[in-house]
Formats: C-alpha cells, structure tokens, sequence
C-alpha cells in the first residue's frame, strides 16, 4: 500500500469529536472483529455460491486476499463422508 492509500483510507475512516488516536484505532479494531466474525460465517455459502456462478477458486482468493487452501476448508467441493 503505498503512502496516498494510506492516506486515502485513513481520511474514509476519521477520528469522531474529541476522540484520541487511541480511542480511535480501539473503535477501529472492534469494528474490524465484528467484521471479520461476519466474514467467517458467510465465507461457506459466498465460496459455493460463487464456484456455481463458475468463479475459480485462484479467482476469489486473491480478491479475498486468503489462499486456495482456506477456500477450500470453508467449501469443499467433496462432501465428507460420513465413517
């Protein structure tokens, strides 16, 4: 990311009134939690929605940003079997 990103995405994301740089970057990473706890959950039904729309596996990880591997844990194209 180079610095005018930085830039760009911090200016997306201001600090409120009268809140520190701490307060701030808390706020920030809770938001980011709770993001990432909806992400996970979605993840399964978003990677097999997409393979039956015919987008690669390679294709979603990179936009993603995760690997084909993480791709496949949460979707698996096999069904397990039940033993």
């Amino acid at each position: 990311m180079s610095d005018s990103d930085v830039r760009a995405a911090s200016a997306r994301w201001p600090a409120e009134a009268g809140e520190t740089s701490w307060d701030r970057l808390t706020r920030l990473r809770q938001w980011r939690d709770e993001l990432e706890t909806v992400i996970q959950a979605d993840m399964p039904a978003a990677a097999k929605e997409a393979r039956r729309h015919g987008v690669r596996a390679a294709d979603l990880a990179r936009a993603w940003g995760v690997s084909v591997a993480r791709i496949s844990q949460v979707a698996p194209v096999r069904a397990k079997r039940a033993e």
